[in-house]
């Protein structure tokens, strides 16, 4: 029979897989880019798998792993902020481009990776399920980075500051040397280039 510990563990991050797959799927529904859709549908689809393996893993240790959201699961931080994110998701769906439903999922599975952390962390959770946590955090630590990246190259540039300083104008160079001082032969190269190519 598993103890409080690991039964507050899985439960925890079944449900926050569960919530996950949808949030990804949904995420998948409402981004313009078929690339992101593709994306956002396999980290669905990794999601549901993971769901998949947990449900193994927790009836060999005698756990409900019924399709619920215990008030236990509900009251720990993780498994609450895990759903603050895809919460976020769903408000930055109408009427938002691709990057704020990318930076909504950056959240969800920031929240999910802390959930991780926590159970990894516990002193008495049993190896078997520590080596499935850590495989599936290294899957979600790779989720995030790369949301991270897509995020940052779908976002717009953000605008000039009114208090910055405009930048300087271009100075013009001196004639025949480059900007440190070196001398410039006729066809432009440095004359220490051309002297050592010609020895």
């Amino acid at each position: 029979m598993a103890n409080e510990t690991i039964t507050r563990a899985f439960t925890d991050i079944l449900n926050l897989n569960r919530t996950s797959v949808k949030g990804y799927q949904e995420a998948a529904e409402e981004v313009k880019s078929p690339e992101l859709k593709s994306k956002l549908s396999e980290y669905s689809q990794q999601r549901a798998g993971f769901v998949s393996d947990l449900e193994g893993y927790a009836k060999q240790y005698g756990i409900d792993a019924s399709d619920e959201t215990t008030i236990e699961s509900v009251a720990t931080d993780a498994a609450a902020a895990v759903h603050r994110g895809w919460i976020n998701i769903k408000s930055a769906f109408t009427g938002s481009d691709d990057s704020a439903v990318l930076e909504a999922a950056e959240t969800g599975e920031a929240s999910a990776l802390k959930a991780y952390e926590t159970a990894l962390s516990a002193q008495d959770i049993p190896a078997g399920a520590k080596t499935v946590f850590q495989q599936q955090h290294d899957a979600s630590l790779s989720s995030l980075l790369l949301l991270s990246i897509l995020f940052s190259s779908v976002s717009p540039p953000p605008p000039p500051s009114p208090t910055s300083p405009p930048p300087p104008p271009p100075q013009p160079r001196a004639a025949g040397l480059l900007p440190h001082g070196v001398p410039v032969s006729h066809e432009g190269a440095p004359a220490e280039a051309k002297a050592a190519v010609a020895c």
